[in-house]
């Protein structure tokens, strides 16, 4: 039996009504400016409170009562939070409605990843870029290279790459030495920038900090620059090494997470004359992926799995997966 109700209150919310209600955006920060979560703060008799299905939708009978939002077929219920008396037999509530959010991808920290070995061959970065302008200077205190590419060119050379000049370089003694030497080691690209069809690039010496002094620099009309290196040359090992990562994210609304595939972490199969499979630790021409694929991979700067894909509840019966990818190496 309903508990009878002092106060005029009773009158106005004998069924559940909509307080107050707003739209937010929860992944607005990832320029994900569509994906929605409806709030309704909703007052109603504390002893005719009932949660929604899952599947219900911002429509219709399930709609609340006052809404000021239009009907949303794609927005589920998915939670009522901050169930709570507010005296006169009366509990409030935030009824949310939530969208099923679309995939997205954010940065992550490196991470620590053991690569197959690629074989005694290897593969390697070997283009040549040619007919660039550059010069080896003094910048900031820094010893520095400052070139220009052309945009077909440019397509090579990106932020965070390591490049090598092919002749000329820095004169310069190193920390314990006494002796001046011509340097051509690796040089880290911090700057990247366009001015009509051509780019301008910064590039730092690797070893900054192992110089002590720094003498003459040559200047260039002409000159060729090695493309990124990666450590997938000439190694016949596996390594681990901490990796650039990423995150990807999907979500899916499912009453039965159990039957839902996740994606696997990275392996390299061998397929048998039985068609079974055989795990490896080396890609080769007949390996999945082949090594002319995985080179394929290291070259473009392409990602792969970094392990198996995980899954939690996001909200209501819509799972968020997450899997974790790393450039290939």
């Amino acid at each position: 039996m309903a508990i009878p109700y002092t106060s005029s209150l009773q009158s106005v919310y004998d069924t559940a009504r909509t307080s107050q209600c707003w739209v937010e955006y929860p992944f607005a920060y990832a320029n994900d400016n569509t994906t929605r979560l409806y709030h309704h703060l909703m007052i109603m008799p504390g002893d005719k409170y009932a949660p929604l299905s899952y599947n219900a939708t911002m429509t219709g009978a399930n709609k609340p009562l006052d809404s000021l939002f239009a009907d949303d077929a794609n927005a589920f219920w998915v939670q009522d939070r901050n169930l709570a008396p507010i005296g006169n037999n009366l509990v409030s509530f935030d009824r949310l409605f939530a969208q099923v959010p679309t995939t997205r991808t954010e940065g992550a920290p490196n991470y620590s990843f053991t690569f197959p070995s690629v074989g005694a061959a290897g593969t390697s970065k070997s283009l040549n870029i040619v007919n660039g302008t550059g010069k080896f200077l003094t910048y900031n205190s820094r010893t520095e290279i400052y070139f220009q590419l052309t945009a077909a060119n440019s397509e090579f050379f990106n932020i965070g790459d390591r490049v090598q000049t092919a002749n000329g370089g820095h004169n310069v003694t190193f920390y314990g030495q006494t002796a001046q030497q011509l340097i051509q080691g690796f040089y880290i690209i911090y700057e990247k920038s366009v001015s009509g069809s051509n780019y301008f690039y910064r590039a730092v010496f690797e070893s900054d900090d192992a110089i002590r002094l720094r003498g003459t620099v040559s200047t260039f009309t002409s000159f060729t620059l090695l493309s990124p290196v990666t450590n997938n040359g000439v190694v016949d090992q596996e390594r681990t090494i901490n990796a650039d990562s990423l995150i990807n994210f999907r979500y899916l609304k499912t009453d039965d997470i159990l039957s839902v595939t996740t994606e696997r972490g990275f392996d390299v199969l061998q397929k048998e004359a039985n068609n079974t499979y055989t795990l490896k630790r080396t890609v080769t021409t007949s390996t999945l992926p082949s090594a002319q694929e995985y080179g394929g991979l290291v070259y473009q700067g392409g990602f792969i799995s970094g392990e198996a894909e995980s899954a939690r509840r996001w909200l209501g019966n819509i799972w968020e997966f997450q899997s974790r990818r790393v450039r290939a190496s």
